[in-house]
């Protein structure tokens, strides 16, 4: 069959169902089409609300692992976060608070040092230089007790590295 004007012709000549039929077919099609995009357009609102509750879920989990490394567990804190980190700098950096305090300093300035934001970047907080060296500096003292020598004196090469990068963004910082 052609178009609606071929069946206004076959109408004339008696084959056809009446142009109303016809008319209220085509109201029915456009009513399943709107239908299938009201569906699609639903089906993207959802994901959206899933996206947005899951980022929630993450914040939730980071605003308990703070708690948690408040209350001196920071070991709770470390498996929230790992749960929640999604890559914002915000969670890597309360892991690496969480790793710091739970006296695991290696992982504390991996934490420190991968974040997105680097130094030199308009949103990095350049104090955070100082968690990078700190981390180090304990985990130099850690290496040199256990008798790692070598470690130690990377680590406290690393430490340097973080004050004097530091230093290099804000000269006037005490």
């Amino acid at each position: 069959p052609g178009g609606l004007r071929e069946v206004r012709d076959l109408h004339a000549l008696g084959d056809c169902e009446p142009v109303g039929r016809l008319d209220g077919h085509v109201r029915d099609e456009r009513r399943r089409a709107r239908g299938a995009v009201r569906e699609r357009l639903a089906l993207g609102e959802l994901e959206i609300l899933r996206q947005g509750l899951e980022q929630v879920r993450e914040r939730l989990l980071a605003e308990m692992a703070e708690a948690y490394i408040h209350v001196g567990e920071p070991k709770k804190a470390i498996g929230l976060l790992k749960r929640a980190c999604r890559v914002p700098d915000w969670y890597k950096w309360n892991l690496g608070w969480a790793y710091f305090h739970a006296e695991d300093y290696g992982n504390a300035a991996r934490c420190f040092e991968g974040l997105d934001q680097k130094p030199g970047d308009p949103r990095y907080v350049m104090e955070t230089q100082l968690f990078v060296a700190a981390a180090h500096i304990n985990k130099a003292e850690s290496d040199a007790s256990l008798g790692k020598q070598a470690d130690a004196d990377g680590s406290r090469a690393a430490a340097q590295r973080a004050v004097a990068t530091l230093k290099k963004h804000q000269p006037d910082y005490s």
